[in-house]
């Protein structure tokens, strides 16, 4: 079990509309991971160090100064993230182009962030928290239906926190 995955996502499935910094933050910081681990395979090599932590600060501070950009950005990251890590757990694999599946879920991400805001942060973010607590706790054999759930949980979640709240302009 990896306790800070399944922390960071339970963060992003209740707050991750409010602390969309913490979810760029947190798709920098896996995407960083997976460059890493092509990269320099020995986990905690300073170099894989370096570049998950380097990822996962740009990707906060991007979204500190310039939103609208960051969050487009990351929902496309979490999308591809999210797709590319679901169907390769349940041994779906491109062997000579890799990317396709990412690239799929990059755009399904991106056209979520730039249909509607405040939705685009919640359904990303809690489709992401729910991946990472799955990763930590789940075997495959109830990875979706616990994935499903944990995501409509954060869904119901978030969405309750922006009841009676007027849109921002932009």
């Amino acid at each position: 079990m990896k306790i800070l995955p399944i922390v960071l996502g339970v963060l992003l499935l209740v707050a991750g509309r409010r602390l969309y910094w913490l979810f760029v933050g947190a798709v920098g910081f896996l995407i960083g991971m997976r460059i890493a681990e092509r990269f320099f395979p020995q986990e905690g090599s300073w170099q894989y160090l370096l570049i998950v932590v380097l990822a996962g600060l740009a990707g906060a501070l991007l979204a500190m100064v310039i939103q609208r950009i960051a969050v487009l950005l990351a929902g496309a990251l979490a999308g591809g993230y999210v797709l590319s890590s679901l169907l390769r757990g349940h041994g779906v694999h491109t062997l000579y182009m890799p990317w396709i599946l990412f690239a799929i879920g990059a755009i399904i991400g991106a056209f979520l962030v730039a249909l509607i805001f405040d939705w685009a942060l919640i359904v990303p973010s809690s489709l992401l928290g729910a991946q990472l607590v799955v990763e930590g706790l789940a075997p495959r054999e109830i990875s979706v239906p616990l994935l499903l759930g944990l995501f409509a949980v954060g869904v119901v979640i978030q969405g309750f926190g922006m009841r009676g709240r007027v849109a921002e302009p932009d």
